[in-house]
């Protein structure tokens, strides 16, 4: 069997300072899906991609005599810019094993540290951890260091370093002390990608000599399941067959909670992702409950960005019009309102087929409804045959199957047999084959064998089943189910899990600790502490931090408690930023939590913490997206974002100030994420419900002034100019009134900004001269960086280019002093037109390149447009005719994508550019280098533009 490791999108690329605090080139790595030959061993394939990806590298061994090495271990892997899992929850006390191997399964390359020690064994296995994590490791490239001297090497670790010796495919060293290991590692590790690289070249280099028309390989985009699917063969033809039918555009697959109707969607596709050229995209809707936000939903899991003047429905419709894919709709039932969306999208694209699952159909014309049984279930038989039809209860049930297989994972021993079969079975027809309630009971059989199972199970069975009579039977059986695991749990347990329940997709161990212990310090429900936070990030002199902050410590207890959660298959664990824990329930679980919580009159309060952590952490985010850590925090608000999406509906109707709060804290994610309506409607709720208490407090007056500025930047994505320019002068004749310098300053960059991009930058300049003459006043340091643009820009669009180069050149030098991403991108696209203008083309071309670099660390697609489309110009002014046409190919298919208006002075040249192009080129020959242009993705668009010359 082959296997298919995926990168994690979520796993942001952060950016590194070596010793002289110089950044280094970028060495950020992405796996691409190569399909080996039938009977090859699976290899780890690589590509240098661009800083929305990297490796995750496990590093195993035992913790107290490897301390140190651990930590130089992790030193040098974050030195390559990749990510090292230390996985400390398996290295402090005998850690479950699904959570390790869930983390193995998570990484692409294995390190084995070894020393003395050989590890603890638990009672229900026959090897340590330790082994087990190196035979887990599988196929993944392994790298091995051995600690020498070693005088009371254990025994059995002995032999495991012996059998690992012999192993042809291992790297196997020596070393003396952590600084040995370290260099070691990072060598080992370079090596061994660079090695890798030849493979995808090999492959790319094909792909682009075969033309356009070959598929380059896909990156993986589906959840990975933890195990394999059981019992839905039938299912799974059924639904695949239904969707290989041209006549076939809709499929819902419906069915009660907990039935596998997820699972059975993954199973799906799975097996058809290579039968669209598009590929197949998941998106779980099941933290939206508004009708309204599902395409918006969509769109931002599709990245799509929303088109200046148009409704998102519209710019999706737009994105998929040509599009050969396979959307697969998870939790519909939530927002069954929306099924008209679904309709839509469908009329409006020739080819999108969706997969939608719910608990009721959408009752769409076009639907064809798969309702998912329960899994197959064994015959009733007399007792005394119990034991001689153990094979065949296993061949003929999946139910029992299912109860095996997952018995096995928590104890490894586990077997069918004569004593236990009829047990098995007899639970399994109890749980009605609810694969959920199955998995449930299965979970207990670490510590219970089938029949102890059984006499509990059965006794909560009988007591519902007797008991709501006008619930239907499957529902009663897996709230039983449930019932059952709840109350087996230890109170503090219990307290847990339910609270728990109010995380969306997943939390994080510090969010656990915050909701389930303290409130985060600093994070208060009042208007003053955001005025305070406005002051002292906002409009602080150096709002971007220097300095990384440090790991926070969690208490023993949760962690040992959350561990015993995910041991009883309550909690599962699931990918992190960069590796970090991280853990999430199924949707019928939460559901279920939520329920306890309510149950137990603790709602509002958790809730209230869940808001007030999620406020606390968007609001540290805010003051690294000015600054070289802005890609990995862009990308910790994406994977948080259903968090605070929860945390918002319920700030803006039971503390508005905190909702306030929080959706000013996330005006520079939504606006660089493409989700300017999303950004507007939060922000708007919040000011109109504190706005009859504004006039009341001068610190609720200025937090009100900031979420205006935060909206007048969101309408100005939006290309609506006027109302934008109706709030920036609102809070500039505000700020004049009360002194607030800064909120002023602000607006005056605001109103400049918006007039010399609407086409007017003579009323620009007087504006942003007098911002700058404040700001520098004042010493406030992004005023100055900002209005400093902006006259760059307004001068620039005069053809003052030698003005327009000091300004430009002293907001370059401002940002990088700052370590401010967006805004050094932002100076080289500006002096890179203006370099262009002059015909200074290497100039042009050098600065450009590394805007383009600098958007795409902070994974800002919309404004990398610019960049590549003067790019495309310079290639044609240097006669590298094919190379331009493939970055016209390249902008045009960016647009598309994004929905994004282009600037009217920057689309005027690219029209230029074009029509030129057409007239060197031929009609025929520049379509066929458009279309190759077209036809990458935007990884290898980037790639491609960003290589220089040598990619002509």
């Amino acid at each position: 069997m082959t296997r298919s490791i995926c990168v994690d999108r979520r796993a942001m690329v952060d950016t590194v300072e070596y010793g002289s605090g110089e950044h280094e080139r970028e060495f950020d790595l992405q796996e691409q899906q190569i399909e080996p030959e039938p009977g090859a061993p699976f290899k780890l394939s690589t590509l240098i991609r661009t800083p929305d990806y990297r490796l995750r590298i496990f590093i195993s061994s035992t913790l107290q005599e490897l301390q140190a090495e651990r930590q130089a271990a992790a030193m040098a892997i974050r030195r390559l810019r990749l990510a090292p899992v230390l996985f400390e929850l398996g290295a402090r006390p005998h850690p479950p094993r699904e959570l390790y191997r869930a983390y193995l399964e998570q990484s692409h390359v294995f390190i084995g540290i070894y020393w003395q020690s050989y590890g603890w064994i638990s009672p229900e296995m026959e090897i340590s951890g330790l082994e087990d994590e190196y035979y887990l490791a599988g196929d993944r490239p392994r790298l091995i260091y051995i600690k020498e001297p070693a005088p009371e090497r254990e025994p059995r670790l002995t032999e495991l370093l012996d059998r690992i010796r012999a192993g042809s495919a291992v790297s196997y060293k020596r070393f003396r002390s952590p600084e040995e290991l370290r260099e070691l590692i990072e060598n080992d590790l370079a090596l061994l990608l660079t090695e890798r690289f030849e493979t995808v070249d090999l492959v790319r280099d094909d792909a682009m000599t075969r033309g356009a028309t070959t598929a380059a390989p896909r990156v993986p985009t589906l959840p990975v399941p933890a195990s394999p699917i059981i019992g839905r063969e039938a299912e799974l033809a059924t639904v695949v067959a239904l969707l290989e039918r041209e006549d076939v555009r809709l499929v819902t697959l419906s069915g009660t909670g907990g039935i596998g109707k997820t699972r059975l969607s993954l199973a799906v596709a799975a097996q058809l992702e290579r039968a669209f050229e598009d590929g197949v995209r998941f998106v779980d809707l099941s933290a939206i409950r508004d009708p309204a936000s599902v395409a918006p939903a969509i769109a931002q899991a599709l990245s799509i960005r929303e088109g200046p003047g148009q409704a998102v429905l519209e710019t999706l419709s737009t994105a998929l019009r040509t599009q050969r894919m396979l959307l697969i709709l998870d939790n519909f039932e939530h927002v069954i309102g929306a099924a008209p969306v679904v309709g839509h999208l469908l009329a409006s694209s020739r080819w999108l087929k969706v997969l939608v699952t719910s608990r009721t159909p959408l009752r769409l014309a076009a639907e064809h409804d798969v309702p998912v049984p329960p899994l197959s279930l064994p015959a009733v038989e007399p007792k005394a045959r119990a034991g001689a039809t153990t094979l065949e209860l296993l061949d003929q049930s999946a139910a029992v199957r299912l109860f095996v297989e997952r018995s096995k994972a928590v104890r490894h021993d586990f077997r069918l047999t004569a004593d236990n079969a009829a047990a098995v079975a007899e639970i399994c027809r109890r749980l009605d084959g609810i694969p959920l309630a199955i998995e449930l009971a299965a979970a207990r059989s670490k510590i219970l064998p089938p029949q102890a199972i059984l006499s509990h199970l059965g006794s909560r069975l009988d007591l519902l089943t007797s008991g709501s009579r006008d619930a239907p039977a499957r529902h009663q059986t897996l709230r039983a189910a449930l019932d059952w695991s709840y109350d087996l749990l230890a109170s503090d347990e219990q307290a847990l899990f339910s609270q728990l329940g109010v995380f969306v997709h997943g939390f994080s161990l510090e969010a656990a600790s915050a909701v389930a212990g303290e409130p985060p310090a600093g994070v208060l429900e009042s208007a003053g502490a955001l005025a305070g936070w406005a002051r002292r990030s906002l409009f602080s002199s150096r709002p971007v931090p220097q300095q990384p902050e440090g790991s926070p410590a969690f208490p023993l207890a949760l962690v040992d408690s959350i561990q015993s959660l995910v041991e009883k298959s309550l909690l599962s664990s699931v990918p992190g930023y960069a590796g970090e824990p991280r853990f999430a329930m199924l949707e019928t679980l939460r559901e279920y939590a939520l329920r306890c919580l309510s149950d137990a009159g603790d709602d509002e309060r958790v809730r209230q913490r869940h808001a007030w952590y999620f406020v606390g952490f968007s609001e540290k985010a805010w003051r690294y997206l000015r600054g070289a850590d802005a890609a990995a925090w862009f990308e910790r608000l994406a994977i948080e974002h259903d968090n605070i999406r929860s945390a918002l509906y319920w700030a803006v109707e039971r503390e508005p100030i905190l909702a306030l709060r929080l959706a000013t804290a996330l005006g520079e994610f939504w606006d660089a994420r493409g989700l300017p309506s999303l950004g507007r409607h939060w922000l708007e709720s919040a000011i109109a419900k504190v706005e009859p208490e504004e006039s009341s407090s001068a610190d609720l007056a200025l937090l009100c002034a900031v979420a205006r500025l935060e909206t007048m930047r969101l309408a100005f994505r939006q290309s609506e100019y006027g109302p934008a320019m109706r709030l920036a002068r609102s809070v500039a004749e505000w700020a004049r009134r009360q002194g607030e310098q800064r909120v002023l300053i602000e607006a005056l960059a605001g109103s400049g900004m918006l007039s010399v991009y609407a086409g007017d930058p003579m009323t620009a300049i007087p504006l942003l001269e007098e911002g700058l003459r404040l700001a520098r006043a004042d010493g406030y340091e992004m005023g100055i960086l900002d209005t400093l643009q902006h006259l760059g820009a307004a001068t620039l669009f005069l053809a003052q280019f030698a003005e327009a180069l000091v300004y430009l050149e002293e907001s370059l030098a401002r940002a990088q002093s700052l370590g401010a991403a967006r805004w050094i991108a932002n100076a080289y696209v500006l002096i890179g037109f203006a370099e262009l203008a002059q015909g200074a083309l290497a100039r042009a071309a050098d600065v450009l390149v590394e805007a383009g670099r600098y958007y795409w660390q902070v994974n800002d697609i919309v404004l990398a447009i610019y960049p590549l489309s003067m790019l495309a110009e310079i290639a044609l002014a240097r006669g590298q005719l094919d190379r331009a046409g493939r970055l016209l190919g390249i902008v045009e298919e960016l647009l598309e994508r994004t929905g994004t208006m282009i600037m009217p002075v920057f689309a005027e040249r690219l029209a230029t550019t074009e029509g030129t192009l057409r007239s060197q080129l031929g009609e025929e020959s520049f379509q066929a280098a458009r279309v190759e242009g077209k036809a990458m993705t935007p990884d290898q668009a980037i790639a491609y533009a960003l290589g220089g010359e040598g990619n002509v």
